[in-house]
């Protein structure tokens, strides 16, 4: 009973974008995206509450070792709106697409070594972030990943998540087409340089200071 009342209080307690019937897929919104090319689904969807409906309702998850054999495949949002599938990269490089046009930097944050209770050092997890109001806001392909902007930090974003490393990029420094390339953006997007340890806030301040610190 003591587990059961955690839980509830922890869904209750979430900030997600999502209505009450959040976790059953909307047909009828799913065809009407289906219909659309990708381009067209970029210029349709204006606000992270829209590109939540779009990555919890259209896509469905399935590992990239499940999907092609091999881990980290980072495609462009042109291919995963057609394969409408993917896992937390292509939840956060479809985010970034989605919300190209509409004044957000294409910010993704990779999160390394899982900590807690049972540490977990090969595990990774990416979203979205943006800042609005100067406040970081979350988005990816999970539900609980689409979070409202209440994070006055990344590093609290990491502490939320129980990771204990993490580096941002700004993909379309990386790979300007990101949207519509035929590649594997895994080379520049997976080079960690020198990750932050999440309780280091003068590291977080110095290396992070164009993005609004």
């Amino acid at each position: 009973m003591k587990l059961k009342n955690i839980i509830l209080s922890t869904l209750l307690g979430a900030s997600i974008f999502l209505s009450n019937n959040s976790f059953s897929k909307d047909l009828e919104y799913s065809k009407k995206i289906r219909n659309m090319n990708y381009e067209e689904v970029i210029k349709e969807i204006k606000t992270p509450k829209e590109a939540t409906k779009y990555l919890t309702e259209f896509l469905s998850y399935k590992t990239d070792k499940e999907q092609y054999g091999e881990k980290n495949i980072y495609l462009s949002f042109k291919n995963i709106h057609k394969k409408e599938i993917d896992d937390c990269n292509g939840g956060a490089l479809t985010a970034a697409a989605l919300l190209s046009d509409d004044g957000y930097e294409p910010l993704v944050l990779t999160m390394l070594e899982k900590g807690g209770e049972k540490p977990n050092p090969s595990m990774g997890h990416i979203i979205f972030i943006y800042k609005k109001e100067n406040k970081w806001g979350t988005l990816g392909i999970n539900p609980s990943d689409c979070q409202e902007p209440k994070y006055s930090s990344i590093e609290e974003i990491v502490q939320r998540y129980n990771f204990i490393t993490y580096f941002v990029k700004n993909i379309k420094e990386e790979y300007p087409d990101y949207i519509d390339n035929d590649i594997n953006m895994r080379e520049k997007l997976l080079d960690t340089g020198q990750p932050i340890k999440a309780s280091n806030e003068k590291t977080l301040q110095e290396r992070f200071f164009d993005f609004g610190y």
